[in-house]
């Protein structure tokens, strides 16, 4: 995906279900910080291996888990080129959090404006859903998250740099199992966020708040 972040299918190639990404953070800690985030809840184990001194780490996820992680500590290592600046991280040792969901806006009987590609949303499932980011620093700063889009139903935002990816999101069709839309996501970054998703069909609207210090990831199968 960049030289820093990728991403891995499990079940079929257009249902990403992980991301992960390594920075070097070796300026502000001296370690390498690796960072995952789950838009899917399966047991898995995630291997990393440093090619150049062998260390490795290992990170597991139990089952009916949603986990989104950031280890700012992954590997030490000796500073020899440029690091990430520090205010693209909320230092924390908080644990990620549940799903905090918000309906906002909610008008079944007067359609959202159609999506359209690129700009600040993203459009999934062929433009049904817009889904846009908005987030803040501890700093006061603040933005826009801006996307990348994946596959039919999966997309990504950056916050501060096109080759930083910040989060993680997908929306699938799961009316087939109980009659709903189902939002998914996970970040690399714990900085505040929302995520805004609109039915561009019912103009219905959904808002996920992630607080400062918390990585999230959560998955909704009520959502639509």
């Amino acid at each position: 995906m960049t030289e820093k972040s990728g991403y891995f299918w499990f079940f079929r190639p257009g249902n990403v279900e992980l991301m992960t990404k390594l920075l070097d953070g070796r300026l502000n800690n001296g370690h390498f910080w690796f960072f995952y985030g789950a838009l899917s809840n399966v047991e898995y184990q995630l291997s990393l291996k440093d090619r150049l001194t062998g260390a490795s780490r290992t990170y597991v996820n139990e089952a009916s888990t949603f986990a989104s992680v950031g280890d700012v500590k992954a590997f030490p290592a000796p500073l020899d080129g440029q690091g990430v600046l520090a205010e693209e991280l909320e230092l924390s040792t908080e644990k990620p959090f549940g799903l905090v969901r918000n309906d906002v806006g909610i008008d079944l009987g007067t359609p959202a404006t159609p999506c359209a590609a690129g700009g600040d949303s993203l459009c999934l499932l062929d433009g049904r859903f817009k889904v846009s980011v908005e987030w803040r620093t501890s700093k006061g700063d603040s933005g826009i998250g801006r996307p990348l889009q994946l596959t039919r139903d999966t997309g990504a935002f950056y916050f501060f740099r096109s080759d930083n990816v910040e989060l993680l999101l997908k929306i699938l069709d799961g009316r087939a199992a109980n009659g709903h839309f189902w939002v998914f996501y996970g970040s690399l970054s714990n900085v505040e966020f929302t995520i805004r998703v609109t039915d561009n069909e019912t103009g219905a609207v959904r808002a996920y708040h992630n607080a400062p210090g918390n990585f999230a990831s959560a998955g909704d199968v009520e959502a639509f």
